[in-house]
């Protein structure tokens, strides 16, 4: 027969006083712990039970490796918050028959049956050891955690190891696409990044639904999103703003017509040659021509000191570079003269 061997749970213990949560180290038979109910802990965003996890940590089991104590609480039966894999490995001996039927389990239990105390253990169980949850997997935790309970953000921050600023760019993020799509707008498709750049803009506004669905249908890049809120915040009325996103608007319009006319030629003439060498001028030459236009907080840029141009090095580099480009485009274009 195997003897299971368990050890501490150190950032477990950690997470615990930290939160101020009493525990204590007991032993309870497997046929206490109800795994059904625990298999309903959020510790995990897909399925509750990894087979491949579990198949590994019989093997370990077999192999007489120690494993961390599994984390519970009491209602009426023992209710799992950490553990279901190891458990289910347990589970998985005893049917081979390799332990007793009914075997003693350590486990922390916990003394508390406050729900976000609980969650935020479930949720967090994975952090560290174990079928490691994904940065992404922590960071929608995190951001449950400060949603639905109210967390503070530096305290869900270390128990999840992930940094503030990412746990509040998802949290605004989150808030702004229920805002839009509140407004009929679905943003599914459109990248974090170019949400985020809108957040800026007041949700209550008739600017902001309008630039909403601008994303929603062209799908700008965060760069050209930024671009676009910082021209919208130097309108000084409603009616300003609006004037600047009917611009944005035709922009958008025209690059998606440029784009829809290449890809229709490219459609009716399969055959027809790719012309890499002129879309990357083109894209190229468009997006330091809105930088310049637009990028000092959506005003052009008029001195080479709001470039941050300030020394005598940087004025001749960037000198010589102009130089460059007003010499080769000279040569360029005096053939269509």
């Amino acid at each position: 027969m195997i003897k299971l061997q368990w050890t501490d749970d150190l950032k477990a213990e950690v997470d615990f006083r930290s939160m101020n949560i009493p525990f204590s180290k007991v032993e309870v038979r497997l046929s206490k712990i109800d795994l059904k109910e625990s298999g309903f802990n959020c510790a995990r965003l897909g399925d509750p039970i990894v087979p491949e996890l579990v198949r590994d940590y019989a093997q370990g089991m077999r192999n007489g490796d120690a494993f961390p104590r599994p984390v519970c609480y009491r209602q009426g039966a023992y209710i799992l918050t950490s553990g279901n894999q190891r458990c289910h490995a347990v589970k998985s001996l005893v049917e081979d028959g390799e332990v007793d039927k009914d075997p003693l389990i350590e486990v922390y239990l916990l003394d508390t049956s406050d729900r976000l105390l609980l969650e935020a253990i479930a949720r967090s169980a994975n952090v560290s050891h174990g079928g490691r949850a994904t940065w992404e997997e922590r960071k929608s935790h995190a951001c449950h955690m400060v949603r639905e309970f109210g967390m503070a953000t530096k305290d869900v921050a270390k128990l999840f190891v992930i940094s503030e600023a990412a746990i509040n760019l998802q949290v605004s993020t989150d808030k702004t696409r229920k805002q839009l799509s509140e407004n009929g707008i679905d943003t599914a498709a459109v990248p974090a990044s170019v949400i985020h750049a809108i957040t800026k803009l007041d949700q209550d506004s008739s600017v902001f639904v309008k630039m909403g669905s601008l994303i929603a249908q062209h799908k700008p890049t965060a760069e050209q999103a930024k671009l676009f809120v910082d021209r919208i915040g130097k309108a000084k009325s409603e009616d300003q703003r609006l004037g600047t996103v009917k611009k944005i608007e035709k922009e958008l319009s025209e690059e998606a017509r440029s784009y829809d006319n290449k890809k229709r030629t490219k459609l009716l003439s399969p055959r027809a040659p790719l012309r890499p060498r002129r879309d990357l001028l083109v894209s190229q030459l468009t997006r330091l021509a809105k930088f310049l236009d637009y990028g000092k907080g959506g005003e052009g840029f008029s001195t080479l000191t709001e470039l941050q141009v300030a020394t005598v090095a940087d004025t001749k580099m960037v000198s010589d570079l102009w130089q460059r480009i007003e010499l080769r485009m000279s040569l360029i274009l005096k053939e269509r003269r």
